[in-house]
């Protein structure tokens, strides 16, 4: 009833205030409700987008944030399993095995038939052959076996080895005394006598 005695200009200024506070207390409310919407809840708290970082998103993968795989504290290694150790000792054994044979049975079995058998018994030997029957054992030492100095020196005949032998010993000592200026009348004659010891070595041989 009191606002039949208000003027409507004045009715008109009341209603346009109401209006104006009403428009300005929903737009402080909007403008809350987008400043709470528009605040992120990241891992160090809760901080708007204004501030936001790119190492504090979720699309950041760097090593402070990942974590990082540790490589396995066992480490296969082949050298120091049993298999290795097992092939190894075959290896060797292996190895040991054929050097026995080789040096074994084609020097001592061989050696001990050709003295201590006769294979006149088993093998004709031709007559007009020069070649002791014996040796015809030694074909397998002859195949498998490298020549050597030993060989050679075991074939030496003794009275040839022993001159020979003494003979080269005089010639070092005739060549030290002579680069000293000491006489090797002596030695000389030494020398010559080795001539005729070998002589007499061969003779006994023969006999």
């Amino acid at each position: 009833m009191l606002l039949k005695f208000v003027p409507t200009s004045a009715m008109t200024s009341i209603l346009r205030s109401l209006i104006t506070c009403c428009d300005i207390g929903v737009v402080r409310s909007s403008s809350q409700i987008i400043n709470f919407t528009r605040k992120t809840h990241t891992r160090k708290g809760t901080e708007t987008t204004d501030k936001l970082k790119f190492s504090e998103t979720e699309a950041y993968l760097g090593c402070d944030r990942v974590a990082l795989s540790a490589p396995p504290s066992f480490q296969f290694d082949y050298f120091q399993t049993s298999k290795f150790r097992r092939t190894r000792l075959s290896i060797w054994l292996i190895s040991t095995t054929v050097l026995l044979l080789y040096f074994g049975y084609f020097s001592f079995h061989f050696y001990f038939v050709l003295t201590h058998v006769n294979i006149s018994h088993f093998i004709t030997v031709p007559e007009e052959s020069s070649i002791p029957d014996r040796l015809w054992l030694l074909w397998p030492c002859y195949i498998t076996k490298e020549p050597s100095d030993v060989d050679t020196l075991f074939d030496v005949p003794p009275h040839v080895l022993t001159a020979e032998c003494e003979r080269k010993r005089l010639l070092q000592e005739i060549g030290k005394a002579k680069k000293r200026g000491a006489s090797t009348v002596l030695l000389e004659e030494e020398l010559d006598y080795i001539n005729f010891k070998e002589e007499a070595i061969m003779n006994d041989m023969k006999q």
